[in-house]
């Protein structure tokens, strides 16, 4: 059976902070300009493939946050929030970047006009508040389209502020984090590779591969 191989760099940042009975955990996939390879992610995990437009002139990066296990609906949604806000800033400075632009979801997308570029507006935005039957138990910015304890961005990352889109600061937000008990200090990055193989059918087979 014929099969295509697209191979990508995954960045895996795991933390072991443990609060009550979970911890934080945070992962990044670097698409490496490939628009096809984006789009096989985005079906399989987003089922919204508007992002990739910009993997062929950008080095578009998927994140993940995941926040604290609890039987309280908004404690996970807020703490995987502020999680995958953290694992953005700290991959754009893994990569020697200074800013990111936020992708996906659309609906914070800083490419389709949002201007959401500080921790503060994005946490106003996206949060949800128990108190609050409007929110309560919603998805206001769509950073949750698999588990309520696990958030999602694509991001862009730059070394120089751009003047066509709203960034934001790598290093503002994770002071700001800090200063809010928002951080997870025991946050670390390392890399591994993930393997797409895509049958004549359409089926993909995915295979993570550590690197040393």
């Amino acid at each position: 059976m014929k099969r295509t191989i697209f191979t990508t760099i995954v960045i895996i940042g795991a933390s072991v902070l443990f609060t009550g009975c979970g911890s934080y955990t945070g992962g990044a996939l670097e698409l490496n300009h490939n628009k096809k390879t984006c789009q096989i992610t985005f079906n399989k995990f987003l089922k919204d493939t508007s992002a990739c437009e910009l993997a062929e002139k950008n080095d578009l990066v998927v994140v993940d946050g995941r926040g604290d296990s609890s039987m309280l609906t908004h404690v996970m949604y807020n703490k995987s929030t502020a999680a995958v806000l953290q694992v953005a800033s700290e991959i754009t400075i893994k990569k020697k970047d200074n800013f990111f632009a936020i992708a996906h979801p659309t609906l914070l997308s800083n490419f389709q006009g949002s201007l959401i570029n500080t921790p503060q507006s994005y946490l106003e935005k996206c949060e949800i508040n128990a108190g609050n039957v409007l929110t309560f138990n919603a998805d206001p910015c769509n950073l949750h389209p698999r588990k309520k304890r696990e958030a999602t961005l694509a991001i862009v990352t730059y070394k120089e502020q751009p003047n066509d889109v709203l960034t934001f600061n790598a290093k503002e937000v994770l002071n700001y984090l800090k200063e809010k008990n928002l951080f997870d200090p025991n946050s670390s990055l390392k890399k591994h590779r993930i393997e797409f193989e895509v049958d004549e059918d359409g089926n993909t087979i995915y295979t993570r591969r550590d690197e040393e």
